[in-house]
């Protein structure tokens, strides 16, 4: 018998009627579930009071930076270095959900553009500051690509049949059970599993099927072929072709040549244009991206067409306090005086004293940098 003191007891999707009745019976301690190594340990979805934590660490560090005169590319490099090494650690672990990532990209907007100060507005649109520095931004990661890239990595050890991983294999024993993961339906399966199976399709250009012997890969339910999962695109092929839905490769491979029977079928017939080349060996899955956690959030891009106009603006070799004001500049964003706010100052260069201050009369006004240069 256990002893009752020391047992506790946790309940998910139990009604409370029923948590009750079982605590009345055996006496046990009704706990709700702990946290380890800083995240919450859970038997459900992640909720945003689950993530206050995360919004509390955040808050403390910037607290922590109010006494420091901080410049925008100070506060820039502090979001990058320490804000975003919290969302990381938590974005690598959970599905965040998109209330809490609203959360942290307001909280890390208002620290860049107003720091310690209440007033202040964004300069810039935080998408466009999201970019990477080469495509006109600012480098900061983007943390809704930045978790689904990093979830991604888990369907990637699934599709390798990581049998390393005891995560990988409960996913097999539990939701796969011997069903290809490109083609297993995700209605049933809990809410992270349905989230992860829709990144199935992100992924799936930057994966290679190098085939071998065949004895790996599905005919019908992995897309080894051109035209993708061929179950999907012939749902009635395996009745036209006579090939088992459940053939192996291995089935249309004979000494390492192409031996399929003869389909007949004039729409199943495409099948046999553009198969790929057989190597010698055992099938493998090979991933074509790129490999280094800083680059792998370009897989899931959250921002279309970009300009090359302001990468010179940042680099190892220039001040970034000049770059940061030099990248608004650029982008027209700072506060001049032809601003329908600043309107009431007169809207004069203080430079000259005759023309409208806009920022092409500022950087390339010829009365304007004659007169600095003079002085």
């Amino acid at each position: 018998m256990p002893t009752h003191k020391r047992v506790s007891s946790f309940y998910h999707g139990q009604r409370n009627q029923c948590g009750s009745i079982y605590l009345q019976l055996y006496s046990f301690r009704r706990v709700t579930f702990p946290s380890g190594i800083g995240l919450p340990l859970l038997a459900s979805r992640l909720s945003i009071s689950n993530c206050q934590p995360l919004l509390l660490k955040i808050d403390s560090r910037i607290k922590g930076w109010d006494n420091i005169q901080l410049s925008f590319a100070g506060r820039l490099q502090l979001i990058k270095s320490v804000l975003m090494s919290l969302n990381v650690y938590w974005a690598m672990a959970f599905i965040l959900p998109k209330g809490v990532i609203r959360a942290v990209e307001k909280r890390m907007r208002q620290f860049l553009w107003k720091g310690n100060s209440t007033v202040g507005y964004p300069k810039v649109a935080w998408s466009d500051v999201c970019r990477p520095m080469e495509e006109g931004g600012l480098g900061i990661r983007d943390i809704l690509a930045l978790n689904k890239a990093l979830m991604s990595r888990h369907l990637w050890n699934v599709i390798q049949s990581n049998q390393s991983s005891i995560w990988v294999q409960w996913i097999a024993h539990t939701h796969l059970r011997h069903k290809s993961v490109w083609t297993v339906d995700a209605k049933g399966g809990s809410w992270g599993w349905r989230k992860l199976l829709r990144l199935r399709s992100a992924l799936l250009p930057y994966i290679e099927f190098k085939i071998g012997n065949g004895e790996l890969f599905s005919i019908w339910h992995d897309p080894w072929h051109s035209l993708g999962t061929l179950i999907r695109r012939f749902p009635s092929g395996p009745s036209r072709t006579n090939i088992p839905i459940a053939a192996k490769l291995s089935a249309v491979i004979v000494e390492g040549d192409w031996n399929w029977p003869p389909i007949t079928d004039l729409e199943c017939i495409e099948i046999l244009y553009l198969l790929p080349t057989i190597h010698n060996g055992s099938d493998s899955i090979l991933w074509r991206g790129v490999n280094s956690l800083r680059r792998w959030p370009m897989v899931f891009p959250n921002f279309g067409a970009y300009s090359r106009m302001v990468s010179p603006t940042f680099g190892p070799c220039k001040i970034p306090r000049f770059s940061f004001v030099l990248w608004l500049a650029i982008l027209g964003k700072l506060s001049t005086m032809d601003k329908p706010w600043l309107s009431h100052l007169g809207g004069v260069c203080m430079l000259c004293g005759r023309e409208v201050e806009t920022h092409e009369h500022l950087f390339f006004g010829a009365a304007t940098l004659g007169g600095v240069s003079a002085t």
